[in-house]
């Protein structure tokens, strides 16, 4: 209940959220159509997960990108990490900002098999 009127008081109309999520959006859903409004668009990604498989939880220990950088991460590592998660590039590429936006416009079709 709360997320939703938030999002409808903020004026969000697309949501993006993990995958771990996906089953609550029926009861989102009927909330918002009984506050009578216009139904988000929602997507969802898929969630990152630990060497052994947990999904990355702060309420868990898990600790962010300072621990990735503690442990040598740089932050071309960190990029392409996230667009192999997003299997928009090989595990192990190192590439920046501007090169992984440039693999997202090359590769719309990609993103979209993600976020259903």
């Amino acid at each position: 209940l709360a997320t939703v009127v938030d999002e409808l008081t903020l004026g969000i109309s697309e949501v993006v959220r993990g995958k771990d999520l996906f089953d609550s959006i029926p009861f989102q859903l009927a909330i918002i159509d009984e506050l009578g409004a216009k139904p988000f668009k929602y997507r969802h990604v898929p969630v990152l997960c630990n060497s052994d498989g947990s999904k990355l939880s702060k309420r868990d220990g898990s600790q962010g990108i300072e621990r990735l950088q503690r442990e040598g991460m740089t932050a071309s590592m960190l990029i392409g990490f996230l667009g192999s998660s997003l299997k928009l590039v090989p595990v192990g590429t190192d590439l920046s900002a501007l090169e992984l936006l440039q693999e997202l416009r090359n590769q719309p079709e990609k993103i979209m098999q993600v976020l259903k």
